[in-house]
């Protein structure tokens, strides 16, 4: 979020969420954030004063960053976890506008028109009436799932 290509804790369980992963623990995400996190650069333990604790000599989690790389491997772990076929489903309700059961060509042009991309009218027809095999207006779920999953 500073740009500065390295992630500290907060950062971190901000770019989780927004991948999706709000329901991770806080002592999950530290110990996930300590495996691949590093001192950052100009870190040094605190000096001694005495009459107090003596400072810790390893840095704790407000003193460590993770890399871009550290990063996209604890994403990727969490990702290969994820359940394909209940990914699909949660999609399929962002498509099935009304939650009528199915994707109609409505429901696509809507979501075309959310993401401000240019599809074809023709396009957008094409693409309900491959995958709607019995020919009923629209894409159930199951069609939707099988498009993407092999069965």
């Amino acid at each position: 979020m500073n740009k500065d290509d390295q992630l500290d804790f907060s950062e971190f369980r901000y770019a989780l969420q927004a991948l999706g992963f709000s329901n991770l623990s806080r002592p999950d995400l530290i110990t996930a954030f300590k495996s691949a996190a590093h001192p950052k650069a100009d870190w040094k333990p605190l000096p001694f004063i005495p009459g107090q604790p003596q400072p810790s000599t390893t840095p704790s989690v407000v003193d460590l960053r993770l890399s871009r790389e550290g990063f996209q491997s604890i994403a990727a772990k969490y990702i290969a976890q994820r359940d394909p076929r209940e990914e699909l489903l949660k999609t399929f309700v962002l498509f099935d506008k009304g939650t009528k059961g199915m994707i109609t060509v409505d429901d696509l042009r809507t979501v075309v028109k959310e993401l401000n991309e240019d599809v074809p009218e023709n396009e957008i027809h094409s693409m309900i009436e491959q995958f709607d095999i019995d020919g009923k207006g629209g894409v159930s779920r199951e069609e939707f799932v099988g498009i993407f999953l092999d069965r």
